[in-house]
């Protein structure tokens, strides 16, 4: 689940922290499976989808046709949720006519960090409404059509969901309420809370009030009961698990609480540099770790407060891209990274010093990117050099990329370990603009 708290009001703004969601890079595909058949070229002209079998290029084997011009695709199994203007469009490239999401021109579209899924959220930077879309399904749930004839104003960075996609949770700075919206119930519902929201499961809502310098953090059921209250440090998220909470607090602090709790339990205390701060936390490897993240340091804590991994960085680095599944972590950000660290272990197994990581393997343990100007792909088996290239995709499992050469050429490389195969062309089948990714048909 999405675990960062946002000050969204002035009243909130004047005691806490900003703190921003991680978003997805707003042209990179990415897959949430390590399987994959086709490679998927999505033309950003037209939005026309075209799916090929690497061993037998010139013969597309699914294609789907559109006129709107597409500036993100995802991915899950074999379904594609191609972000155009105006709409997102939703197919399995089958035959069967593609489903049509309409959205505001301008509309913020975020792909939600769950795994096996590929819910996406519709809003507005400066916040308003927001739409949950069930990209699997095809299903939408407007928020503002369940909660009418309330009036909201919901920021995307405050949207928190349980690990299934089944419960979400937003601030509405409208009303200074939280909203939870059921999306497993016929009909779904929505339902207002007091606070803001910490941490969502399908029964239970973890919500934050700023008091001073500190919070008072309530468990709530479904039926706005109250089962616990504690005070503590503000929080910059949490997660809920078996009906307890972990919290992780802005100064560092790990704690835990649950059903009848008057006080957290202390679990440890996460090293935040002098003059740093933990800008957000985000569960992965299966929701056994955080990795906790501010500008000039970077950790990785199991939800026992076992602090695993911790590292400085000499100057600001960008927020990275953090998925719930994956099993190692590239370290770092923007244009700085440090290595692969095993998320079970701790254990640094490559090095990522001067690698500018532009994509990742579905279990995070592969990386492409470009140093000293050539494109490398790195694991724990080694480095495999590229060269220099235009742009380079990564295959879900690390094996294979699709690179754009220097002359132009487009071309697929398979990888053993550190050797390169013999490359493919497919310059016959790639548009001229073409965002890429790969399926599992």
């Amino acid at each position: 689940m999405l675990v960062t708290t946002v000050g969204i009001t002035a009243v909130v703004a004047a005691g806490v922290f900003g703190w921003r969601m991680l978003r997805d890079e707003p042209t990179r595909a990415e897959s949430a499976s390590a399987d994959w058949n086709q490679i998927v070229f999505v033309d950003r002209a037209s939005g026309t989808a075209t799916a090929i079998d690497p061993e037998n290029p010139e013969a597309a084997v699914a294609t789907t046709a559109s006129t709107t011009r597409a500036s993100e695709v995802h991915v899950q199994g074999s379904r594609l949720a191609i972000v155009q203007t105006g709409q997102i469009t939703l197919t399995s490239l089958d035959g069967t006519a593609p489903g049509v999401v309409p959205i505001e021109p301008g509309s913020v579209v975020e792909r939600l960090p769950i795994a096996d899924a590929l819910w996406l959220a519709v809003g507005d930077e400066a916040g308003g409404n927001v739409v949950l879309v069930d990209g699997i399904t095809g299903a939408t749930f407007d928020v503002g059509e369940l909660v009418a004839p309330t009036q909201i104003r919901v920021f995307l960075e405050t949207l928190r969901h349980d690990e299934d996609g089944t419960a979400f949770a937003m601030a509405d700075a409208l009303n200074f309420q939280a909203i939870v919206v059921h999306t497993d119930t016929e009909p779904p519902t929505a339902t207002f809370f007091a606070d803001q929201p910490v941490a969502v499961d399908d029964e239970l809502l973890v919500t934050s009030e700023v008091v001073g310098s500190q919070a008072d953090l309530a468990l709530v059921d479904a039926e706005r009961k109250p089962l616990a209250t504690v005070s503590g440090e503000l929080p910059v998220g949490g997660v809920l698990a078996d009906g307890e909470v972990t919290i992780v607090s802005v100064d560092g602090t790990m704690s835990r609480f649950g059903k009848d709790d008057t006080e957290a339990e202390r679990l440890g205390t996460i090293a935040v540099p002098a003059g740093a701060s933990i800008r957000w936390v985000q569960p992965t490897a299966s929701g056994s770790r955080f990795v906790v993240f501010g500008d000039t340091f970077e950790a990785v804590v199991d939800l026992d407060g076992r602090t695993v991994y911790t590292t400085t960085f000499t100057t600001a680095v960008d927020a990275p891209t953090v998925e719930p599944g994956w099993a190692c972590l590239p370290v770092g950000g923007g244009d700085t990274y440090i290595g692969l660290v095993d998320l079970e272990t701790g254990e640094l197994v490559a090095d990522l010093t001067g690698l500018a990581v532009t994509d990742t393997s579905a279990d995070g343990c592969t990386v492409i990117g470009t140093r000293n100007g050539l494109t490398e792909v790195v694991d724990e088996e080694g480095t495999a050099q590229i060269g220099q290239t235009r742009s380079a995709t990564l295959a879900p499992d690390g094996d294979a990329v699709v690179i754009q050469t220097m002359t132009g050429a487009t071309q697929f490389v398979e990888i053993d370990g550190t050797s390169l195969g013999t490359p493919v062309d497919l310059d016959a089948v790639t548009p001229a603009s073409a965002l890429i990714t790969f399926r599992d048909a």
